[in-house]
């Protein structure tokens, strides 16, 4: 059972002080056991015939002697499995799994990768919970990608000590509770995404937002008018009320999607003539009144425009 999965942690569990021979035959031996359960091409050039760091997917570090595998890419893949939480962790730099259909629980045992800044899980079939060991371990993590598996429970806390993480992908899992207080205290993060999730609470002030399809309540806050870099605001969904500032234009002068639609917004719409990046505009399903404003036409990039049902 899990062998696929097995074998392929088993690909990075490699001990400094062992030789790059150790590395060529633990990637044989996941040939091996690959080729046992899947369908998959991407291991033909896995071979002793050629330097294993020129294998499709593997990447090695050039100023370590012995040569180290550091990277695993093999996103869409068909890889079939689950990720065994009895093997050790890797001790990579980058982790690319989507698009594959893993399963099982969150591999808790990644945490202990300390050297690891890109964990790359998108669209596979994880569960369980993320470990809140995750946030007080790997402390140079850039990129953290789970959208669409099916994780559950809250986000810990502890993933605001992440203090390198730009960019934060959780949408589409299962995950519930309140969204913690520290998601706003990244100070490289430039890019979260928790929709289609079942979270609670308010919301942090990020630069990059998408909040869709959760259960968002209260006033939106005045401290997101504020965010002069943003350029993406997704909020869709959920239900939060407020107005928009008459402003708006000097607020994100580089504003590209604004998205506020399916909430309990009231007030007029301001101009937004100005907002000359807008490329979407949606403000459907709301409650605001008055006339749309006639600057609207102005608006020289905008391909999609929502405004119905208020």
């Amino acid at each position: 059972m899990g062998l696929l999965a097995l074998s392929l942690l088993y690909i990075l569990t490699i001990s400094t002080a062992s030789g790059g021979g150790s590395d060529e035959a633990a990637l044989l031996d996941f040939k091996a056991r690959f080729c046992r359960r899947s369908s998959s091409s991407r291991l033909v050039s896995w071979n002793s015939s050629t330097n294993f760091c020129i294998w499709e997917g593997v990447t090695c570090s050039r100023r370590r002697r012995p040569t180290r595998v550091v990277a695993l890419n093999l996103p869409s893949s068909n890889l079939t499995g689950t990720l065994s939480p009895a093997i050790d962790p890797p001790t990579a730099l980058t982790v690319c799994l989507s698009y594959n259909s893993l399963s099982g629980e969150f591999p808790a045992n990644l945490t202990s990768c300390i050297s690891l800044k890109i964990l790359d899980l998108d669209y596979n079939q994880l569960g369980g919970y993320i470990p809140v060991e995750l946030g007080n371990k790997l402390t140079q993590l850039q990129m953290l990608l789970l959208t669409n598996n099916s994780i559950t429970g809250p986000i810990p806390p502890s993933l605001g000590n992440l203090s390198s993480l730009r960019n934060l992908y959780l949408d589409y899992n299962h995950l519930e509770g309140l969204i913690p207080a520290s998601l706003g205290k990244f100070p490289a993060l430039q890019e979260l995404s928790l929709e289609a999730n079942m979270l609670t609470g308010k919301f942090p002030a990020l630069q990059e937002l998408s909040l869709e399809a959760n259960m968002l309540t209260g006033e939106f806050p005045q401290s997101m008018w504020n965010l002069s870099t943003l350029r993406v605001m997704g909020v869709g969904l959920n239900m939060l009320q407020g107005s928009i500032v008459a402003n708006i234009c000097e607020k994100f002068p580089l504003m590209r999607f604004f998205g506020l639609n399916e909430n309990r917004f009231n007030g007029v719409i301001p101009s937004l003539s100005n907002l000359s990046r807008l490329t979407d505009l949606y403000l459907a399903t709301n409650n605001f009144t008055g006339s749309v404003p006639p600057t609207m036409g102005r608006l020289q990039s905008l391909k999609y425009l929502y405004i119905g049902n208020n």
